[in-house]
């Protein structure tokens, strides 16, 4: 799922298409023509690409916004993060500032679609026209300048005072002999020894001015290639998901799109207080704690509000109170008194869908994906026809009477690959179920191999030691069911099957079809008036049906 919307920016166009031409040219050798960036700077100046991603002929480009805007929520994510404040585009690309400590950064990215061409130490030393200027010795220059023109105004300690780190933020792989600083997380090496290499470069003097990189940045090569770290920040979409979960614990909510939402709106705020390199006043360069704390408290409801609107627009949510408030009809026309158990359990489950809807919008969108698909995602997904809206009904009936048993109760939406619910009463063992409807995809047989070919493979569903029970709804009859390799029925139709030799202890999963299913459902429902859902005697009968109807299935390789 995608959360369409407009984000209305102020950023002149002309200033800020020469500004992402100019960084082209300036970071990538072979630069395409200038018009090819067109449409995606057009897109990012409209608003409305809320997937950055897409923007591919600018990636790189965006990719440095990415890298400020990590190290921004990183201030309020990470315990130990010095930093107070992120300075974006005013020094070097990014400067972290602390209260005694400061962090030069500098971005450097490849074209991720391109051919490999790791980097070598040449790249970081090499000096066109034999002048000053390779990509360390403008990160080291930004020392002096610092000292010279910030320290006052930022920081305000004397400079020997204060712990100087550089970096090179980098979405690129490396030459093994690059290692050494790849490896410097602690911006200190203290063997010059490693440094020998690129220290013996840059301090040559330049062929035509003989000016040397020491004398500029007022301290030794050796002193700021100590300093020094190669930071690889992987891939584009590898560093956006990081930022995604990060945006998730910081907000306190689980949807990837409410963060993705967020995180295009600080992208936009960042940009339209940064776009302008001739602004006077450096503080709109500068992002304090406070202020990203602020912003992210300020977008979280919007951004929660936008997504329940695109929710509601799919007609998602509305399918599901549909189908619940017609559950609750079906129930009030049952004569025995286990209609009022029953209303009050779909009570708790709609009650149970509004609560993690406020934690994660996309829940009905998951919950039909697990339903209907067996994966855990929050991709859009859509109910597609009449036939799955009844589907959907069945299955909540069918939850609701499974859950009605218990008192202690869960309905659980995790990253399994199927819905998982269980329940416990006081004088009872813990009872684990599933459901999966397959929505006439296949023969219940088949269906229960595709199931556990699923478990087998889902690490959630591995760690459940004890034996669950899966109840199928929507399986093809078959006119005469056939014995499958695997799958054993061990209702009175069938004999006892041979003991299957393993070296494991197995999980055991016992399956019901859907006329099996139905059968239970009808019982209960023409309970007598005075007999309650969850009265010993009602609940060893539904436990007698668990365990000695249904069909099992054994299974190896249990974590």
């Amino acid at each position: 799922m995608s959360i369409s919307s407009t984000i209305k920016i102020d950023v002149e166009q002309g200033e800020f298409t020469e500004k992402v031409n100019l960084w082209m040219r300036n970071n990538y050798d072979k630069c395409e023509n200038e018009s090819e960036y067109e449409e995606d700077i057009n897109a990012l100046l409209q608003g409305y690409k809320t997937e950055l991603g897409g923007l591919v002929a600018i990636r790189g480009f965006v990719y440095q916004y990415y890298v400020a805007i990590y190290y921004m929520l990183k201030m309020l994510h990470k315990r130990d993060a010095w930093w107070h404040s992120v300075v974006f585009e005013l020094m070097d690309d990014i400067t972290l500032l602390g209260e005694n400590q400061v962090r030069f950064v500098q971005v450097k990215t490849v074209k991720e679609e391109g051919e490999v061409n790791n980097f070598t130490p040449a790249v970081l030393y090499k000096r066109e026209k034999g002048e000053i200027g390779s990509w360390l010795d403008k990160l080291f220059l930004n020392f002096a300048d610092f000292n010279s023109i910030y320290r006052d105004k930022f920081i305000g300690a004397e400079i020997n005072d204060i712990v100087v780190e550089f970096e090179i933020a980098t979405n690129n792989t490396y030459n093994k002999e690059l290692n050494v600083y790849s490896d410097n997380a602690a911006f200190y090496i203290s063997d010059n020894n490693k440094l020998s290499k690129l220290s013996t470069k840059l301090a040559d003097p330049c062929k035509v001015s003989g000016s040397k990189l020491h004398d500029k940045v007022g301290k030794e090569v050796t002193w700021c290639l100590s300093r020094f770290r190669l930071h690889h920040m992987n891939s584009f979409m590898v560093l956006k998901d990081q930022i995604i979960n990060i945006i998730k614990e910081i907000s306190k909510q689980d949807s990837t799109d409410v963060s993705e939402h967020i995180l295009n709106h600080i992208f936009y705020h960042v940009m339209e207080r940064t776009h302008n390199d001739k602004v006077a006043d450096v503080k709109q360069f500068v992002f304090t704690k406070d202020e990203v704390q602020q912003l992210i408290q300020r977008l979280r409801p919007a951004a929660v509000r936008d997504a329940r609107e695109y929710l509601h627009k799919q007609d998602i949510q509305s399918k599901f109170i549909q189908c619940i408030d017609e559950l609750r009809n079906d129930f009030k026309q049952i004569p025995s008194l286990v209609k009022i158990e029953l209303l009050q359990t779909l009570t708790w489950i709609q009650d149970e869908f509004v609560k993690k809807s406020n934690h994660d919008v996309s829940v009905y969108v998951r919950f039909l994906h697990l339903l209907f698909d067996m994966t855990s995602s929050g991709s859009e997904r859509s109910i597609k026809n009449s036939t799955e809206l009844t589907a959907l009904k069945k299955s909540l009936e069918m939850i609701t009477l499974c859950l009605t048993f218990y008192v202690d109760r869960q309905f659980l939406l995790s990253d399994a690959r199927m819905i998982t619910k269980q329940g416990k009463n006081q004088h009872t063992d813990l009872k684990i179920f599933t459901l999966f409807h397959a929505n006439e995809s296949g023969y219940f047989d088949d269906i229960c191999k595709k199931v556990n070919d699923v478990v087998d493979t889902c690490p959630i569903l591995q760690r459940i030691h004890e034996q669950f029970y899966c109840l199928i709804l929507g399986s093809k009859k078959r006119s005469s069911l056939r014995k499958r390799l695997g799958v054993t029925n061990i209702t009175d139709d069938f004999q006892e099957p041979e003991k299957i030799e393993i070296t494991d202890k197995p999980s055991l999963i016992k399956y019901y079809d859907p006329e099996f299913l139905d059968d239970v459902q009808d019982y209960f429902y023409s309970l007598d008036d005075e007999l309650s859902l969850r009265n010993s005697e009602t609940i060893d009968s539904w436990h007698d049906f668990l365990e000695t109807k249904g069909n099992l299935m054994l299974r190896k390789g249990v974590i």
